[in-house]
């Protein structure tokens, strides 16, 4: 088998060996020495365990990371008039060199559109027009290929299984609707390993929300702190019967009153990181 040395990325042989229940790989870097790194535990401690082990292959996490970065900051820069500038002489040799990147902020999106764009605009499936709350400012637009929407409906399928089990079903109390949006990117990853998403959007009536809860028998749950706290509270005080074991805290600030009080009812709750201008896909709780 092949991998890379973690200094030079140069491509070397290598060879997996089993230690007590942990999976090393093995290699030699003719200029870098030795290399021995963990890369896979034999009894995965969470579903996103096998999912990243799938993405890195051979490799250790840092040299995979290391090497999209480069790959990353090449392909921008290659194909961006935005970042040709913004990028120009940026030279990483390692993980640590990620705070020598420029920031891009909310006002290049603004200004800059289409000239951060990387493909041509014909391969564009999806923008995204984004108003900062409170501003009269320009707005800002998002755009994402196909290939970016898979991308995060793939990571979905891969992190979703912490908090739905196969053939559970989900109460998805985000957007729905609009095609390609986060609701409806979540239920396709529901879907991806047979868990049963029941696609509701935001709550405008407890009364409905709660209704529908008990009546789809949903195991799990994903929305807005607020409104997910606010929905178990009145399902309690009218004595309905819950089957929730988990909830998905989104889409907002993610109080540790609200987690805390949803642990104490028996629901165990994991945040998801992610923003729009970043994909949705960020990060997702795990218990390991």
């Amino acid at each position: 088998m092949e991998s890379v040395c973690p200094v030079c990325l140069r491509r070397i042989s290598a060879e997996t060996v089993k230690e007590n229940e942990k999976v090393f790989i093995e290699k030699s870097c003719p200029d870098h020495g030795y290399f021995k790194t963990l890369i896979l535990p034999k009894f995965a401690r969470t579903p996103l365990d096998a999912w990243a082990s799938a993405k890195t292959a051979a490799v250790s996490i840092d040299e995979w990371q290391l090497e999209k970065l480069r790959e990353t900051i090449e392909w921008a820069r290659n194909n961006s008039p935005f970042y040709r500038r913004r990028l120009n002489g940026i030279v990483i040799d390692n993980l640590s060199d990620i705070s020598r990147l420029p920031f891009t902020d909310s006002g290049d999106i603004t200004r800059e559109g289409a000239r951060l764009l990387c493909v041509p605009q014909n391969e564009i499936s999806r923008v995204v027009t984004l108003f900062t709350s409170g501003s009269a400012s320009e707005p800002k637009r998002v755009f994402f290929t196909s290939e970016d929407i898979e991308l995060t409906a793939d990571f979905f399928a891969g992190g979703l299984p912490t908090v739905a089990q196969p053939g559970t079903t989900m109460l998805v109390m985000l957007p729905c609707l609009r095609p390609d949006g986060v609701g409806d990117l979540i239920c396709r990853g529901l879907r991806r390993f047979d868990a049963t998403p029941v696609p509701y959007g935001l709550m405008e009536n407890l009364e409905h929300a709660a209704r529908t809860l008990i009546e789809t028998g949903a195991e799990s749950i994903v929305g807005m702190p607020a409104q997910l706290l606010a929905l178990i509270r009145y399902a309690r005080a009218k004595g309905m019967p819950l089957k929730l074991t988990s909830a998905l805290l989104s889409a907002d600030y993610i109080p540790e009153t609200a987690v805390n009080e949803l642990n104490s009812v028996g629901i165990e709750t994991y945040k998801h990181y992610g923003m729009t201008e970043m994909g949705l896909g960020g990060a997702i709780d795990c218990d390991a």
